[in-house]
């Protein structure tokens, strides 16, 4: 009996025959036939799942309520990614199938991302959480990502410069060789999304660097001069964990600006993948 009631469970859920067919409609031709009750009851034991990083993007609430309504057995909700349930061996086999079932549907959902930043003067700067209003964006990445999956977004642009002259001798003459070194600007981050519906929780963690090369003259003792690059590099760590509307492009973090002034805006927009 008990095999009865996963099989129909399955099909329920998943849409999927013991024969693994995916239909979405159960006829009397893919409905699983009922054993004689003769079957002995094992006994039901208490088990404790702890879904952990894989709570956020599995929503638990609902399903607890789905594990409840359709397998029924008493569910009880610890935390947000802790429960535990009673129910036999079967039902707690039944219980993990559906889990890894929705965990597989949730992972292989995409959805595209996409990260600004841009500089605003004092007076017009935004409060964390309200739509932004990007007029020159200093940064623009988009990517695709899975669900809960950390993604690198990267946005730089290198600069290369002459960083020293090594001198080079060679017989009685002396030259001077080039060491060329490369310098970041732009925006490096992780990014994970998790949620549903219209509420999803985004994860930036970064930094926004600008960095600029300031030629100066390496004297030799010849006292002629050699051009060289002095890099200066500014920084702005990026650390954001917010909720925010589908669709909507939502101010996530304000810091001080890498210019003269002002503030430095980051905003991000998350979508479904097409």
């Amino acid at each position: 009996m008990r095999k009865w009631i996963a099989a129909m469970l399955l099909v329920a859920v998943t849409g999927i025959t013991a024969g693994g067919q995916q239909t979405g409609v159960r006829t009397r031709a893919n409905m699983p036939v009922p054993p004689k009750p003769d079957e002995p009851v094992p006994a039901a034991a208490m088990r404790v799942y702890d879904l952990g990083d894989a709570a956020g993007h599995l929503n638990v609430g609902p399903l607890v309520s789905l594990i409840s309504t359709s397998i029924r057995v008493p569910v009880t909700l610890v935390s947000d990614s802790i429960f535990a349930v009673m129910a036999t061996p079967e039902e707690h086999a039944m219980v993990e199938h559906l889990v890894a079932s929705l965990q597989e549907q949730r992972a292989a959902e995409l959805y595209r991302v996409e990260v600004v930043a841009y500089d605003v003067s004092a007076d017009r700067t935004p409060a964390l959480g309200a739509p932004a209003q990007v007029e020159k964006p200093m940064v623009r990445v988009q990517h695709n990502l899975a669900r809960a999956r950390k993604t690198q977004f990267e946005a730089t642009v290198r600069q290369t410069y002459i960083a020293e002259w090594q001198p080079v001798v060679s017989g009685n003459a002396v030259g001077y060789q080039p060491v060329v070194k490369t310098v970041s600007s732009g925006l490096d981050a992780v990014v994970v999304v998790a949620g549903s519906g219209e509420q999803l929780d985004l994860d930036v963690t970064g930094r926004i660097s600008k960095a600029d090369v300031k030629m100066v003259e390496q004297p030799l003792v010849s006292g002629a001069n050699l051009t060289m690059g002095l890099p200066v590099t500014q920084e702005r760590s990026v650390q954001a964990r917010t909720r925010i509307r589908p669709g909507v492009l939502t101010v996530i973090s304000v810091t001080e600006s890498l210019g003269d002034a002002g503030s430095l805006v980051v905003a991000a927009k998350v979508d479904r993948a097409p």
